[in-house]
C-alpha cells in the first residue's frame, strides 16, 4: 500500500512508491491535456481563469510495477482527469492521488503478476 503522499504543488513526473507482494510499484502523475474545466458546469469563471493561468491542472495516475529489477509493465492501471494543484483552502490539495493510487493497486498487482508469469515462460 502507497503511504507517502503527494506534494502539496506536484508536477508532471512526480511519483511515490510501494512495495507490495515482492513487486515495487509506482504511481506517477502524467499531465492531462484532453480534459479542459469548459466542459464541467461544476467551476466557477474564477477557477477557470486560474486554470487557463496554470495555476492548476488534470493530471492522470498511472501504476507501473518492477520485480527484483526487472520491468513488468509501464501503464498497469489509470485513471485520468484528477485535478492538481486546485486552488483548496486544505493544506494539501493533492492528498486524493494517494487515495486514487491505493484503489489502482489491486488491478496493477493483478496485471504485474500475469506480465512477470509471462516472462517466466518465456525464459523457460
Amino acid at each position: 500500500m502507497f503511504k507517502k503522499h503527494f506534494d502539496s504543488y506536484v508536477i508532471e513526473g512526480d511519483f511515490i512508491t510501494c512495495e507490495l507482494a515482492g513487486f515495487t510499484f509506482k504511481a506517477k502523475l502524467v499531465q492531462d491535456s484532453d480534459v479542459r474545466p469548459e466542459a464541467f458546469d461544476c467551476y466557477t469563471p474564477k477557477q477557470i481563469q486560474a486554470w487557463k493561468d496554470d495555476k492548476w491542472h488534470y493530471f492522470g495516475i498511472v501504476l507501473s510495477a518492477s520485480y527484483n529489477g526487472i520491468d513488468c509493465g509501464d501503464h498497469l492501471a489509470s485513471l485520468w482527469g484528477i485535478e492538481g494543484n486546485f486552488p483548496s483552502r486544505r493544506k494539501n490539495p493533492n492528498k486524493y492521488f494517494l487515495e486514487v493510487a491505493n484503489e489502482l493497486l489491486p488491478e496493477a498487482l493483478k496485471e504485474a503478476q500475469k506480465e512477470l508469469e509471462k516472462l517466466r515462460q518465456a525464459l523457460a
